[in-house]
Formats: C-alpha cells, structure tokens, sequence
C-alpha cells in the first residue's frame, strides 16, 4: 500500500505545485478576454446541427488563409477519408497539417469550398 500513497501524495504535490500557473493563466485570459473581440464567447456561438456521417468525409476545393495573411494556408485542398479508415497526414513544419485537422474537426472554416 505504501507506494500507492506515495504516488498519490506525488501526484497532490504537482498539483499544488501548478496551482500558482493555472491561476496566472486565468487572470491573463481575463486581462485578453476584456480586450479583445476575437475571442468567441459563448453567446456568439451559433446553433449546430450534428453531421451525418455514411460514407465519407470529404473536403473539395477548400481554401483557408489565417486572419492578416497575405497567402492561403491551403489552396484548392481536396480529400475524402472514407468511413472506417485511418489516413496520415505528413509534411514539413508549415506546410497545413494541423491547419487541415482543424477544419475536419470544425475548429476552422475555409473561405471557400
């Protein structure tokens, strides 16, 4: 039993040791979140409706640019990943991997497509 405790008193420790920085961390949240209109609150959140999902997800022609950026992140991006199958992304650092996984997930819109 002794090493349970002893893992459980470690892991209360790390916690109380982080308490500090999670506190820090929503006090400047706070300072931005009063300054800033690009922060998405709650109310502004529009109604959305569940996705069905039968055959495929599946993206045509989709271009995105970040906010303040002259070129497009993605350009004309298509890709279908059909159901019930694992697909990998690779490339180089910048090249749109995890800008891609944030609109399949709906975390981003695309301009177009």
């Amino acid at each position: 039993m002794l090493p349970s405790i002893q893992i459980l008193y470690g892991q209360l420790n790390q916690i109380n040791a982080m308490r500090y920085t999670v506190n820090e961390i929503e006090i400047e949240l706070a300072e931005v979140g009063a300054t800033s209109k690009s922060i998405i609150r709650p109310e502004q959140v529009e109604e959305v409706l569940p996705l069905s999902f039968e055959k495929a997800i599946r993206l045509e022609n989709i271009t995105f640019n970040y906010p303040g950026s002259s070129r497009a992140v993605l350009e004309n991006f298509s890709l279908e990943i059909p159901k019930n199958r694992s697909v990998g992304i690779i490339g180089p650092t910048g090249s749109g991997k995890s800008t891609l996984v944030d609109i399949v997930l709906g975390l981003h819109r695309p301009q177009s497509g």
